[in-house]
């Protein structure tokens, strides 16, 4: 009988602790939640491609066309190849741009900007009167800071082109812009998006406009693929 003891002591034990069970019989399994949707590729915010990451954007509104493909080459650098006509002063720039995100932080995207293109005004006058043709060149720096909202990415962006003629003694264009755009994924890979921006003009030597300063006023239309 003594031996039985321990024997009976563990029976009782198992009997009054039983293992924890999963669930009631016949219910359903808990459900995972569903992953949070893919944040939208874009070439206007913060957050950069990724290394691998592609995409080509196209804008369109007033007072400018753009078309635009990006490609990640570090997982914070991508560059960009792009062409800007703006149709209200006739001016064109292909250029190719540089963005590096220096901050990441779960939601919040911070990146530097900078670009450098051939500048071309064909002169224009249906809008601008002081308006004359010129070429030169054209480099652009800023700041974009993007925050992740809902499916979409909420952007504010500041840029200073500053431009460099070179007809009628050279001349100079500064033209800073601030910008707010949101872009939210409308299909797989695929995503729509609306910026509007807001700056001045200003121009001297023999720069096209250089007799009076303009205010900058944006609106356009985004359309971004993600390819990779």
């Amino acid at each position: 009988m003594p031996a039985l003891l321990p024997v009976l002591a563990a029976l009782a034990l198992a009997a009054a602790d039983p293992p924890p069970s999963s669930g009631t019989a016949g219910s359903p399994e808990p459900s995972s939640p569903a992953p949070a949707p893919a944040r939208p590729a874009s070439l206007l915010g913060g957050a950069s491609l990724g290394a691998g990451g592609a995409a080509w954007m196209a804008a369109a509104g007033y007072p400018r066309l753009t078309v635009a493909y990006g490609q990640g080459f570090t997982d914070r650098d991508d560059w960009s190849a792009l062409l800007d006509v703006d149709w209200a002063a006739t001016e064109a720039v292909p250029a190719g741009a540089w963005r590096r995100e220096i901050l990441r932080s779960d939601a919040v995207h911070l990146a530097l900007r900078f670009r450098l293109g051939f500048y071309a005004c064909a002169g224009g006058t249906w809008i601008w009167d002081d308006n004359r043709a010129d070429v030169g060149l054209q480099l652009s720096g800023g700041l974009a800071f993007s925050v992740d909202a809902g499916p979409g990415l909420f952007t504010i962006a500041g840029d200073v082109p500053a431009t460099w003629t070179f007809r009628r003694g050279t001349g100079w264009i500064l033209a800073p812009l601030g910008t707010l755009a949101y872009e939210a994924p409308v299909a797989e890979d695929f995503s729509l998006g609306a910026r509007i921006g807001a700056g001045v003009r200003a121009a001297g030597g023999g720069a096209p406009g250089a007799n009076a300063s303009r205010t900058l006023v944006e609106l356009l239309l985004v359309a971004t693929w993600r390819i990779f």
